[in-house]
């Protein structure tokens, strides 16, 4: 067909195309306008572009709602299916007795951005509510600059179903929930805003289903302010199933009446601060890593812990706990290769026993530790299931410990997942700086013990107690590094038990020091190391790489008495101390054969 006048057709394609572009944007225009208001008796639309019935709203097209006023009982419908939703909530007070107040559908996408205060309600009587809810697969992002308060009397204040993710940017977000603060089995995502919990439950938690093979478990803080305040003794403040990573931000939590609490009961109990656990399949092993932002925790449970592997390699980090400050039941990893002391600070105030895992790397980074058993301590977690559980006092020792410490073990988290028999935990410090003040054994490991670098200060258990600041019943190795400990005896004096080492050191086997002396390490008038005495102890014990016979302990003004030991190779057991150890082992050998002899009636 021959097209008579092809500049007029192209003309009027040209105004067809632009009246159908002006309409859809007129459209758009008059959808952006659309202010939707709340009353206790009805609901008006601007714009007409919503479903209303009565006080309940249903959205079920894509756009940006301004949503408004006051209503006692109401509700907002967010339809299965549907991307880009914007709710603006701009001084919206909205309770419902009788349905969630805001509940999105499954596999939609919803923003909600905040202006003015808007406080949402949830005031039902069943028990499967909750402030806002998140359907299956669905996605919600709160932003803004505005104030958002959630009270989730029935239940959570936020509630995610599977595959459901959360995520806040900006804004002030408050929730006070009668069971969890967030409970979302997908992730949770915050970057930015103001969050402050107040729960009965677990302030943060992402914990799937057993059915549920899709949700990630995960929660990540990378900025903003978060504070968690739970109040049941069976609660923690955070807790990931599967993976739990803080790179930036800003986090306070206190659990339950926080380490001092005398209700809580370390053998049914968990009460952790900040927790990856899998609790509903206990064979998956979590991740938690934080590289940055500043940690702060009080809790009658353990302060910081790990079903799988830990790693902190940044950040500030302060911790109370009544069990263990920092726990990991694989690999906890503290630094980096290559770093320095100032990667990040731990310090923990009060502890049972400061860091415990099966295998412990420190690279680099600030640890400061005050705990009632052991500072630092590496065991399976056999060993630690077959302690006394019947009470926290008396002679049995701590885990790891030798006794003479708080009784039993603090810490019953995932009890039916064993390691084998044949993991060998291990402390392997390679650089930082390390300070411990235990009143159990310093560093503790129930296998090895490696020394490459740092500078590491171990005060043990005080004069009087048989606990001692290095233990282990492996291998004692120091191969670098400025160590200085400080404490009692025990059941052997800690030079006699090193294995190996690469310099020089000195000791003092009969000082008599009292709590607050000033301690100084001399190398020939030169003071090369000073510190003061945080209890009273009666051995001292020092090595750097550049200690020789010259090199000598004063308590105050005056010196005490030092004796200088010399390196020891890798391929030895003895040097000019341990004569009595080599008859020991003499005498072992002997009393063994004739033991055999005698079993088998040579004799």
């Amino acid at each position: 067909m021959k097209i008579q006048n092809p500049k007029k057709l192209l003309f009027q394609i040209h105004i067809l195309i632009s009246l159908i572009t002006i309409s859809f944007q007129s459209q758009n225009l008059r959808f952006l306008s659309s202010t939707i208001t709340f009353s206790d008796s009805a609901i008006t639309d601007s714009a007409g572009t919503a479903t209303v019935s009565g006080t309940t709203l249903t959205i079920t097209t894509a756009g940006t709602y301004t949503i408004t006023g006051s209503c006692s009982s109401g509700n907002i419908i967010v339809s299965n299916s549907l991307s880009n939703v914007i709710l603006i909530l701009s001084s919206l007070t909205l309770t419902s007795s009788s349905n969630i107040p805001i509940s999105i559908g499954s596999s939609s996408s919803v923003t909600i951005q905040l202006q003015g205060t808007s406080t949402i309600t949830d005031s039902e009587s069943s028990t499967s509510c909750s402030g806002i809810s998140i359907s299956s697969s669905g996605t919600l992002i709160i932003s803004g600059s505005g104030t958002l308060n959630i009270n989730g009397n029935c239940l959570d204040g936020i509630k995610g179903a599977s595959s459901s993710s959360l995520s806040m940017s900006s804004g002030i977000v408050t929730i006070n929930s009668s069971q969890y603060g967030i409970n979302v089995y997908g992730s949770v995502s915050i970057s930015g805003g103001t969050l402050t919990i107040t729960s009965v439950k677990t302030g943060i938690i992402s914990q799937p289903l057993s059915s549920d093979t899709s949700s990630q478990g995960s929660i990540s803080i990378s900025g903003g302010t978060v504070s968690v305040t739970t109040s049941s003794t069976s609660s923690d403040g955070i807790q990931a199933a599967n993976s739990l990573s803080i790179s930036s931000g800003t986090i306070t939590i206190k659990v339950s009446d926080g380490y001092q609490d005398s209700n809580y009961d370390y053998s049914t109990m968990t009460c952790v601060g900040i927790y990856a656990n899998n609790t509903v399949d206990t064979s998956k092993s979590a991740t938690f890593t934080i590289t940055g932002g500043t940690i702060s925790i009080n809790a009658p449970g353990s302060g910081i812990s790990s079903s799988g592997t830990l790693s902190v390699t940044g950040g500030s980090i302060t911790i109370y706990s009544a069990n263990d400050g920092v726990h990991a039941d694989s690999v906890l990893t503290l630094g980096k290769s290559s770093g320095s002391e100032s990667d990040y600070t731990i310090s923990i105030k009060h502890s049972y026993e400061g860091i415990e895992a099966l295998t412990i790397n420190m690279y680099s980074g600030t640890i400061d530790i005050f705990s009632t058993d052991d500072g630092i301590n590496a065991q399976t977690a056999d060993s630690y299931d077959n302690q006394d559980e019947s009470s926290e006092g008396g002679s049995q020792g701590g885990p790891g410990g030798q006794g003479g410490g708080p009784g039993g073990h603090r810490l019953l988290i995932n009890k039916n997942k064993k390691r084998r028999l044949d993991d060998t935990p291990s402390i392997n410090l390679y650089g930082g700086k390390l300070y411990l003040n235990a009143d159990g054994d310093g560093l503790d490991s129930n296998g090895n013990l490696y020394i490459y670098g740092g500078t590491i200060e171990v005060w043990g258990a005080a004069s009087g107690s048989d606990d001692e600041p290095f233990d282990h019943d492996g291998d004692l190795k120091i191969y670098g590094g400025t160590i200085f400990a400080g404490g009692t005896q025990g059941t052997e004096y800690l030079h006699e038990g090193i294995d190996a080492i690469e310099q020089g050191y000195i000791y003092s086997s009969s000082a008599s020091i009292s709590s607050s002396s000033s301690i100084i390490v001399y190398n020939s008038g030169s003071s090369v190391y000073t510190t003061t005495a945080p209890k009273n102890a009666d051995y001292l014990f020092y090595s750097d790489s550049n200690t020789n016979s010259s090199f000598t302990f004063y308590v105050g003004s005056s010196s005490i008495s030092t004796t200088y030991g010399t390196a020891i190779s890798d391929d030895s057991s003895t040097d000019s101390d341990s004569e009595s150890d080599s008859d020991s082992e003499g005498g072992f050998i002997k009393v063994y054969l004739l033991t055999l002899i005698f079993i088998f009636g040579i004799f």
